[in-house]
């Protein structure tokens, strides 16, 4: 798990204080039930999401109840998710996701 959390960060160094950050977290993901698998797919919602935020091993675990899994080879339409009025609310957001034809893992 830990080779899957610090990929989906897209740490290129590991500092004590982001290996802190991960070691915080890696427990809370465990009770979870989560697996390198499923870290990856939330990883995806998560930036289809928040677009370019930075994801971080505590955001993740904040946010894992409430992201669907992402598999490889599919992403949300953007035109669909961005109107004319700019970012829609999280909630429509998740709403079309989900809504989403995706393909079985």
């Amino acid at each position: 798990m830990w080779d899957a959390l610090i990929d989906v960060c897209s740490w290129d160094e590991i500092t004590d204080a982001r290996r802190g950050w991960a070691n915080g977290a890696l427990p809370k993901l465990r009770k979870l039930g989560a697996t390198p698998e499923q870290i990856r797919a939330k990883a995806r919602a998560y930036h289809a999401m928040h677009g370019l935020v930075h994801l971080t091993p505590s955001a993740l675990v904040k946010w894992w109840p409430k992201l669907p899994e992402i598999h490889d080879g599919w992403h949300p339409d953007p035109r669909r998710l961005l109107g004319e009025a700019g970012l829609p609310p999280f909630d429509q957001v998740l709403r079309e996701i989900r809504r989403e034809e995706r393909p079985s893992p």
